[in-house]
């Protein structure tokens, strides 16, 4: 079976619709991208679960996350002894309660997600030991630069079973 690509399946939502209207054809790529974010938000396979390596900048609470990073599931620094010391998840408030002052450093115990793009820890790491994250990753979207994605490659089939089918109706309703 060939690998389907962003134009077959934009024809494929075309004829699903038997509609060749240009209104139609310029609101496809819409219709795809809320459709993805449906399926990054129900379906997490672990073909999408990566972890990345950093350190740990002396006098900063906070980290950058990767920028393809969905849901962090651990995080953890390696020690001295290079022993992997996983960090317990808290929220943010907790946090800055237990660790009000920033300017005071330890070997951190906590993290939070802050943004999309940060952790904040505490204590405020007062050492560059390395930390590993283990994460998922975003499904990267298809476009007309983009033709092919994981899904795409490796089960297309889902974009084609009812259920693929339910979320781009719920997206071309959701245009409409």
């Amino acid at each position: 079976m060939a690998t389907m690509t962003f134009s077959s399946l934009t024809q494929d939502i075309k004829d699903w619709m038997e509609n060749d209207g240009t209104e139609f054809s310029n609101e496809t790529s819409g219709f795809i991208s809320l459709a993805e974010q449906r399926i990054a938000r129900d379906v997490d396979p672990y073909a999408f679960h990566e972890s990345a390596n950093s350190s740990f900048n002396v006098g900063d609470r906070f980290v950058s996350k990767p920028v393809d990073a969905k849901i962090i599931f651990h995080f953890l620094l390696i020690d001295s002894d290079s022993k992997r010391v996983f960090l317990e998840k808290r929220t943010d408030e907790y946090i800055y309660d237990y660790w009000p002052n920033s300017s005071s450093t330890g070997t951190p115990k906590y993290w939070a997600n802050y943004t999309d793009t940060a952790i904040l820890v505490a204590p405020t790491p007062s050492a560059a030991l390395n930390i590993e994250m283990t994460y998922s990753r975003r499904i990267a979207e298809l476009s007309s630069s983009n033709t092919t994605n994981w899904l795409t490659e490796n089960a297309q089939d889902f974009y084609k079973k009812q259920r693929g089918l339910c979320y781009l109706y719920t997206a071309i309703q959701r245009i409409s």
